[in-house]
C-alpha cells in the first residue's frame, strides 16, 4: 500500500517549512512542491497557506491530515492483522547511534546461533528527533535513541544508561603543565586553566546538550574548532592534537592516543527504547524484541 503522498503532507504539517519536511523525508524541495501542488489540484483547493514564514493548513487541510491519520493506522492495522495470520514477526526500528546499532546486530547474531525464528527487521538511522516523530505518526514500531534524561518521553524505556567521557589527547596533555595527572578530582581546574580547543558533537543531540550544560556549569567557554556527528571522526581529529572531545564509553578507541577521563560529578547519556504504546499483536511484538534486547544488553 503506497502512502507516500499522505507522508508528505503530514510531514509539511509537523515541520511547517517545505525545506525542513523535504529534508525528514530525504527528497528534495522540488519533488515535494510538485507533490503538494498536484494533491492541491487534485482537490480544487490549497491545503496549506503561508503565515508568517510558516506553512499551516487551511481547513482542507485539516480534513486532509486528519483523514490521513486514519488512513496510516488502518494501513498499520491491517499489515498487523497479515503478520498475526501469517505467524510473521516484523518490526520498523529507527535507530540514532553505533551502539543501538551494534546491539541489535548482537541480538540478530544470537537468536541465530539458538535456533531462534528471528524477526524481520527493517532498520533506518536517522537523528532522535525524526525518529521520535516517525515513532508517534506509527512509521516505525520501535526509535532507540538516545536521551538526556530518563523518563524524558512517554512510551519509553531506559536500556542502558551509558557514561560520557573527556578525551584528551596526549599532545594536548604534554603542553598543559599542570604538575599532576589528570583525573575527574581535578578535570574541572584543567579545563578551566585556559582557552582550550574542542571537537564537539552536532548541535542537536543528547551528548552535545549534555556537554553544553555541562561546559556551562563550570564557566568554560569552549574554543569549537568542529562539529561533528560521527565519534570514531571526533576521536580520530582528537588524536591528531586537533581539539579535545566528549565520548560516550561505547565509542572509546584505546589504541589511539588519546587519555579517558570521568568527569565530576559524571556526565550520562541514556539509550532509550521509545514505543508507540499500543496494546495487541504488534506491541506483543515489540515487547518481545526489547526483551532479547535487554538480554543481550546485560550479557
Amino acid at each position: 500500500m503506497d502512502t507516500k503522498q499522505i507522508e508528505y503532507i503530514l510531514a509539511i504539517a509537523r515541520e511547517k517549512n517545505m525545506t525542513r519536511a523535504a529534508q525528514t523525508l530525504y527528497i528534495s524541495q522540488p519533488t515535494l512542491s510538485q507533490a503538494l501542488a498536484k494533491l492541491e489540484q487534485e482537490i480544487g483547493q490549497p491545503l496549506f497557506q503561508r503565515e508568517h514564514s510558516e506553512m499551516l493548513p487551511t481547513q482542507a487541510g485539516l480534513d486532509y491530515i486528519y483523514t490521513a491519520k486514519q488512513v496510516l493506522e488502518l494501513k498499520h492495522r491491517l499489515y498487523q492483522k497479515i503478520q498475526i495470520n501469517s505467524g510473521q514477526r516484523h518490526l520498523e526500528i529507527g535507530v540514532s547511534s553505533h551502539w543501538a546499532a551494534s546491539m541489535i546486530t548482537r541480538v540478530i547474531v544470537d537468536m541465530k546461533h539458538q535456533n531462534i525464528p528471528y524477526f524481520s527487521l527493517h532498520i533506518i538511522d536517522e537523528s532522535p528527533i525524526n525518529l521520535l516523530k516517525k515513532v508517534w505518526d506509527k512509521q516505525l514500531d520501535i526509535s532507540i535513541i538516545t536521551t538526556q534524561h530518563p523518563g524524558q518521553y512517554p512510551n519509553s524505556e531506559i536500556l542502558y544508561r551509558e557514561e560520557i567521557l573527556l578525551a584528551v589527547p596526549d599532545c594536548i596533555l604534554q603542553e598543559t603543565a599542570i604538575g599532576q595527572e589528570i583525573n575527574s578530582k581535578n578535570v574541572c581546574a584543567f579545563l578551566q586553566s585556559k582557552v582550550l580547543p574542542f571537537v564537539l558533537a552536532d548541535h542537536g543531540t543528547a551528548l552535545r546538550t549534555s556537554v553544553d550544560e555541562f561546559l556551562l556549569s563550570i564557566e568554560v567557554i569552549p574554543d569549537i574548532v568542529c562539529e561533528i556527528r560521527d565519534m570514531a571522526d571526533a576521536l580520530q581529529m582528537t588524536a591528531e592534537g586537533l581539539g579535545l572531545t566528549f565520548t560516550p564509553e561505547s565509542r572509546m578507541d584505546l589504541i589511539l592516543p588519546v587519555q579517558y577521563i570521568s568527569l565530576m560529578p559524571k556526565l550520562y547519556r541514556y539509550q532509550t527504547a521509545v514505543t508507540q504504546g499500543n496494546t495487541g499483536y504488534q506491541d506483543t511484538v515489540c515487547q518481545e524484541f526489547l526483551r532479547y534486547l535487554k538480554d543481550a544488553i546485560q550479557a
